[in-house]
């Protein structure tokens, strides 16, 4: 999201999110690289919410991306 350029948290949207993980995409990460990536956004912004560093949660509505999973 650095590239987003938004230096406040408070201002960051779902839609930006949405369009990092579109950027992933591009980029050929996989599924589930993505989904990593979603899942640490998502707990950062559960900690800001915690901390009251922020008011709403942009991250909470933000879905994973469908992988397969291999077995081991």
């Amino acid at each position: 999201m650095a590239t987003l350029g938004k230096l406040n948290l408070g201002e960051v949207t779902s839609e930006d999110i949405d369009a990092f993980k579109e950027l992933l995409k591009k980029q050929r990460y996989t599924g589930k690289s993505i989904s990593r990536k979603i899942n640490s956004i998502k707990a950062f912004f559960r900690f800001l919410i915690a901390e009251k560093l922020i008011d709403t949660n942009p991250a909470e509505i933000i879905a994973h991306p469908k992988f397969d999973q291999t077995p081991p």
